[in-house]
């Protein structure tokens, strides 16, 4: 067995970068609804007021340039489709701040429902990153649930960003 010393870049992989939904910020009235039996945020059907907000850092070890997915961890209970909404700002430090959101949208799992409550996965649009090349870079997110396929709540456990990764982080605290 060889062990190598040194070595400050790996290959490329994928992490996650993730939002639990029990330490998410929620809007002004305290919306969407916690679930405290099921541990989960209940968005409500047809209702694009309800929003979780989340400040995101890129980590030190996401390979800059490089496109991230932002994805959603729901309890679908049905054989409807459910219409989720992000809207992001994506910037550098020390650079600036877009003026507006971008929106994006998607409507479909990864997994074919069968029956009952079933974990759920929906990916949005891959986000192109080759306009960020600090290691440094923030995101701004405005999550909520905007469809009427879906009667009722819709339970959803956790938003996450995969990102892929070339290093084990910077070298420098800050950089630019």
């Amino acid at each position: 067995m060889t062990f190598r010393v040194g070595i400050d870049k790996i290959n490329t992989q994928w992490n996650d970068l993730r939002f639990s939904f029990t330490a998410s910020k929620q809007g002004a009235t305290a919306e969407p609804n916690f679930d405290e039996t099921n541990v989960g945020l209940l968005f409500p059907q047809n209702d694009d007021t309800e929003i979780v907000f989340i400040i995101a850092q890129m980590p030190h070890d996401w390979k800059t340039g490089t496109n991230i997915r932002p994805h959603i961890h729901w309890q679908q209970s049905a054989n409807t489709a459910v219409t989720w909404k992000m809207d992001y700002k994506w910037f550098e430090n020390g650079g600036a701040v877009p003026a507006s959101f971008t929106p994006i949208s998607t409507s479909t799992g990864i997994f074919t429902y069968t029956s009952g409550d079933f974990a759920q996965i929906s990916s949005f649009p891959e986000i192109d990153g080759s306009s960020i090349s600090s290691v440094s870079s923030m995101m701004l997110i405005k999550l909520y649930r905007d469809d009427n396929t879906t009667t009722g709540d819709v339970l959803a456990f956790e938003f996450d960003i995969h990102y892929q990764i070339d290093s084990l982080g910077s070298r420098f605290e800050f950089v630019k």
